[in-house]
């Protein structure tokens, strides 16, 4: 958040707050954690603090972050370069631009990562660890409930063969979770 706050004008980081998958959540120290469950009991292993860190909707940020620009959608980079004033975008269309910043937001093979630092460096290191978000909206609030019951933001489980994840919404779940949650 530091350097965001440092890149981004007053009236995005205003409305960043319309971004968090659940506005009407009250941020308290218990909230603002990381629980981690054994999978197989239920039992609380430990908190990890994550003081002001928030649940965000991918698609609402940017709709927030993207206010006020003229965002060409569709536009594959091909070549960066810099001076000590100024980065030069060049298109696989041929389109150049110069800009001030450049915001790699394209995720684990990135275009951007690899023209900075070359296609061997830029690969990612795979941790052994699948992170998979599946989106289930539920008209049961009975079993939204079971989910935010276990951690209102997000929860973690492991043990033994046993790893998984689960968040939750006002009204959206992003995961089941059996051993921890019951059949709910």
């Amino acid at each position: 958040m530091e350097k965001l706050t440092k890149l981004l004008p007053d009236h995005v980081l205003n409305n960043l707050p319309s971004a968090i998958c659940n506005p009407h959540l009250e941020f308290t120290e218990d909230v603002e954690s990381l629980p981690c469950f054994n999978g197989l009991t239920g039992d609380l292993l430990f908190k990890s603090s994550t003081p002001g860190a928030r649940r965000i909707s991918r698609q609402k940020l940017r709709a927030v972050v993207a206010e006020g620009l003229g965002i060409e959608w569709g536009k594959k980079l091909s070549q960066l370069s810099s001076t000590d004033q100024t980065i030069q975008l060049k298109f696989e269309d041929g389109q150049t631009c110069n800009v001030d910043y450049v915001l790699g937001a394209d995720g684990a093979s990135s275009t951007v990562r690899e023209l900075l630092l070359g296609p061997e460096t830029s690969q990612p290191a795979l941790s052994g660890f699948m992170f998979a978000t599946g989106i289930v909206r539920y008209g049961d609030t009975t079993k939204t409930n079971v989910i935010t019951k276990a951690h209102p933001v997000a929860a973690i489980m492991m043990g033994t063969g046993v790893v998984g994840a689960c968040g939750g919404g006002v009204s959206t779940i992003l995961a089941r979770l059996p051993s921890v949650i019951g059949d709910g």
